[in-house]
């Protein structure tokens, strides 16, 4: 929801400064920063973009940020198996990787990913694509298992 070129209904000051916390924030001029409150009347919905000649609507960083289902581009599907990114990139599909929130490590945000985002008319043949590489590499670690259970067979 937003509320441009709206006024707030009220504002707080903002958190206090890390280094001490009794102080409040302020901002260059050393005026106390506010945050602005906005009644339920002044927002609105979210309105997804839609993906457009096949091309998967995306930020600036490259991903569609996923924070619930109402926020998948119009016209996209949301599809989570392995291999998917790898394969659309080879035949040449518009995919995104989809960030779904953000993990912390070592003290700092880091984002998470879950599955890509997909045109509608590519979903069906990435998905049986990626189906059959994940098929080639079960039969490639099952061949890897069994030659090593031989190799092992052959030193007793």
């Amino acid at each position: 929801s937003g509320a441009a070129g709206k006024r707030p209904v009220s504002a707080l000051a903002a958190a206090a400064a890390a280094a001490d916390a009794d102080a409040p924030a302020c901002d260059v001029a050393g005026q106390a920063e506010q945050s602005s409150l906005f009644g339920e009347w002044q927002t609105y919905a979210y309105e997804p973009p839609a993906a457009i000649g096949g091309l998967v609507p995306r930020s600036a960083r490259g991903h569609v940020e996923m924070w619930s289902e109402g926020h998948l581009p119009l016209g996209t599907r949301w599809l989570r198996q392995p291999h998917l990114l790898a394969v659309a990139k080879k035949l040449g599909i518009d995919a995104a990787p989809a960030m779904v929130g953000f993990d912390f490590r070592d003290g700092r945000s880091v984002p998470r990913f879950d599955g890509v985002i997909v045109c509608d008319e590519m979903a069906d043949a990435l998905r049986e694509a990626a189906a059959g590489v994940a098929e080639q590499e079960e039969d490639k670690q099952l061949h890897n298992r069994r030659k090593r259970a031989l190799a092992h067979w052959a030193e007793l």
